[in-house]
């Protein structure tokens, strides 16, 4: 199965995030010998524009991650608050791929403690 993971942990973290839910879907996927490929929507946004805002490049994220999803072709597509993508964006994906489940995970504190 091919998997894309839309969102999760911003490159700029790098190994700051390393034990991020986000890696330990990828790593899952992968060792159960599925194809994983990441799209980071906030950094794509944030190098679509001049001025490097997320805010700009908003509408250049959402076609790149068409473009990627039409190549790659996925069989599952993961949202991790995958804030910056648009509600007519997915309702392309599955225009463009029919047969791919779309998914939206959130993991998130139900409380604050203090």
């Amino acid at each position: 199965m091919q998997v894309m993971i839309v969102g999760g942990n911003q490159m700029k973290y790098v190994a700051s995030r390393y034990y991020d839910y986000a890696n330990k879907l990828a790593n899952g996927f992968i060792r159960n010998n599925h194809t994983v490929i990441r799209f980071f929507d906030r950094d794509i946004a944030r190098m679509s524009n001049i001025f490097r805002t997320r805010k700009l490049g908003v509408s250049g994220a959402n076609k790149k991650l068409l473009q990627q999803a039409s190549s790659f072709q996925p069989s599952l597509i993961l949202f991790i608050h995958a804030d910056v993508i648009r509600v007519e964006t997915l309702e392309r994906l599955k225009e463009i791929l029919p047969a791919a489940k779309l998914a939206q995970i959130s993991i998130d504190p139900l409380f604050i403690p203090g």
